[in-house]
């Protein structure tokens, strides 16, 4: 989101945070730079009244220029001394506050129309500027006119007109969609660390909708890697905190990032899984349901209630689902598609399931379970057959390529690693990714595989002692000894 705003020679910091184009630094004269640019989103009729309006009312709300004194006079051939200038009173204090209410009130429906990108940016700054020197997190206008320039921002059609004329202001290629993201995350970066979470938080949502609609997501990777630790940092609430993270996800998943929406829900459930809230089993549920509709995803261990609480909550229709990707194929039978509760299918609207899709992944899930307790040995076709629920006859050609081509699939989604024998109609497994809880029984074949290498180990090494005649341990010093005593000989021959 780079913008000439951010580098070019006429500007200036505010407050180490962004930074702002330099203007005229008389009230009026801002007041003035802004509303010429305004009134081109206007039918040509309305412009001059328009920024007439506004100018009369900022030259009303300046101070009154100060008396000149006695020593005024005295010094007027002193070209060094500066004027004395007007100093703002409470009175005219509250006189701009108005106009800049007004001059903001006045973006209100109207998509903001600019001669180049930069002038845009120009405007923005300008009346952020204005909101900022005038008003405070205190304020109780404060948010509200920010909200109002944030929507004028992202505004792109104009949907309210003059009503002294019917014809619309006429659309302009500028400002792009760069400059108004640009202009709208200047807007979040000016916005104080501390006292105005809310609007942060809003105008945030305001730059993921925005970016969403016109298929830019990618805009604000950037912001959404650092949400989490926003929302810990604004201590909003779970249940601020969680909506927040609802609607970021529902616009992730509208616009094809399923993967960055299922991430960023597990990251937030995984780090406010002491505070829950209303919210709270929705996104347990959008959760599941993206992990059950990924290509990718084959481990659901991890969604249990005792690491997302919110689990327990889930819809029975969709608990019943996981719970069949769960279950190990040697503790209940193959899930056929009878087994697939319809109505999960659409517990999360959403998300979507489709069934042939998750019986598909359903059997690979259950063939790598089954391959995952044979590493080393050989699984038959019988054995793939009843694991995926292969129909055809047992035995014949038809239930051979089934069974290969199942574990075809099973080799690409990296869910196991092996080589098939069709004279033995065996699969020998080399690797298999366990996507199941490590149950007590998994950890018994362990230890009974490591037990087996232990023995095989102790018979190696008694193989290799034998060969080497050192079985008991003299053999070594013989050997050591006579090739001493060889090396001797050889010496005395020499001499």
């Amino acid at each position: 989101m780079a913008s000439t705003a951010f580098t070019d020679d006429f500007t200036s910091n505010h407050g180490g945070l962004c930074f702002f184009v330099d203007v005229d630094p008389a009230f009026d004269h801002q007041v003035s730079e802004a509303a010429t640019v305004l009134a081109r989103s206007r039918p040509e009729g309305d412009r001059a009244a328009f920024i007439q309006d506004l100018v009369d009312q900022a030259t009303t709300a300046l101070p009154p220029a100060p008396e000149p004194t006695q020593r005024d006079h005295d010094d007027d051939d002193d070209d060094d001394d500066e004027p004395a200038k007007a100093q703002d009173t409470p009175e005219s204090r509250s006189a701009k506050r108005q106009v800049v209410a007004h001059l903001v009130q006045a973006l209100d429906g109207h998509r903001l129309e600019a001669s180049s990108d930069k002038e845009f940016e120009g405007l923005a700054n300008l009346v952020l500027a204005l909101v900022l020197s005038h008003y405070t997190p205190a304020d109780t206008e404060y948010n509200s006119l920010l909200s109002t320039l944030a929507d004028a921002l992202t505004t792109t059609t104009t949907t309210t007109s003059s009503p002294s004329s019917s014809t619309p202001a006429k659309a302009s290629a500028a400002p792009s969609l760069a400059a108004r993201y640009a202009s709208l995350a200047t807007l979040f970066n000016a916005l104080p660390t501390e006292g105005a979470a809310d609007l942060r938080l809003s105008l945030l949502l305001k730059l993921v909708a925005f970016a969403a609609a016109n298929d830019d997501l990618s805009v604000v990777a950037p912001a959404l890697a650092k949400l989490e630790h926003w929302l810990a940092e604004w201590n909003l609430g779970a249940d601020k905190s969680d909506a927040a993270v609802r609607d970021v996800v529902a616009h992730l998943v509208a616009h094809g990032h399923a993967k960055q929406a299922r991430e960023l829900l597990a990251s937030h459930l995984a780090a406010s899984k002491d505070h829950q809230s209303s919210v709270a089993p929705e996104l347990a549920a959008t959760l599941v349901a993206l992990s059950l509709a990924a290509p990718d995803v084959y481990d659901f261990h991890a969604l249990t209630p005792a690491r997302v609480p919110a689990l327990a909550s889930l819809p029975s229709s969709l608990s019943t689902l996981l719970s069949r990707f769960q279950a190990s194929s040697s503790s209940s039978s193959p899930s056929y598609p009878s087994n697939i509760p319809q109505d999960a299918l659409e517990a999360v609207p959403g998300v979507p399931l489709s069934k042939a899709q998750l019986e598909h992944k359903l059997r690979l899930v259950q063939l790598a379970d089954l391959c995952a307790e044979r590493v080393g040995q050989t699984v038959s076709y019988d054995e793939i057959a009843k694991a995926c629920g292969v129909e055809a006859q047992k035995g014949s050609e038809e239930e051979s390529e089934e069974v290969e081509g199942w574990v075809i699939d099973a080799i690409r989604a990296s869910l196991l690693l092996g080589r098939l024998s069709q004279p033995s109609r065996t699969l020998s497994v080399s690797r298999a990714s366990p996507v199941q809880a490590f149950t007590p029984q998994h950890w018994a074949t362990v230890q009974q595989r490591l037990e087996g290498w232990k023995v095989s180990l102790g018979r190696v090494r008694a193989s290799v002692d034998r060969a080497l005649g050192v079985s008991s341990g003299a053999g070594a010093a013989e050997v050591v000894g006579d090739r001493r005593r060889g090396g001797e000989q050889q010496h005395d021959d020499e001499q």
